[in-house]
């Protein structure tokens, strides 16, 4: 038994986690996928009909979107959903709120979702000028507040 278990240690640390991490560059297909503008800074948010979070978080950023200066930050929001019928219906479900004011990709095929491989949903990221500049795994409390110290810190001034 415990062979089994040594084993199975030596295998599952032999798996590599990839990730993408702050200061890591953005694949270039990835980069054309999500229409990066490289002068600006992209909030990417991935979320999908089955987490709770999402659905106390994404109307949040979408009020705070509006009071963004889109000269300079682009947000982007990826539904992870494979089904695309129950991630329109998710995104829909948003509309007596307003509805959602960023830009939605649909991932189904999840290859965007893959490319990140975030370890919680919600997923944020930040990316700029390549790279992935900051990122925030799982519930945030209080995202709009967070988002705008973290875009603080990237050098967005409103």
């Amino acid at each position: 038994m415990l062979s089994r278990l040594f084993v199975l240690c030596i295998l599952f640390s032999s798996l590599t986690i990839h990730a993408l991490e702050i200061n890591d560059d953005i694949p270039p297909e990835v980069a054309q996928a999500l229409e990066l503008d490289a002068n600006k800074i992209t909030i990417v948010d991935f979320f999908a009909s089955w987490c709770v979070s999402c659905r106390i978080e994404l109307p949040e950023v979408s009020a705070l979107t509006p009071q963004l200066d889109s000269a300079q930050i682009d947000v982007i929001g990826i539904n992870v959903d494979e089904e695309v019928q129950e991630g329109l219906e998710y995104i829909q479900s948003f509309e007596a709120t307003g509805g959602l004011n960023f830009r939605v990709l649909m991932d189904t095929e999840q290859s965007l979702i893959e490319a990140f491989e975030p370890l919680g949903m919600p997923a944020l990221y930040y990316l700029h000028q390549g790279k992935v500049k900051a990122m925030h795994l799982g519930a945030v409390a209080n995202i709009s507040a967070v988002i705008r110290q973290d875009l603080n810190k990237l050098g967005y001034r409103e």
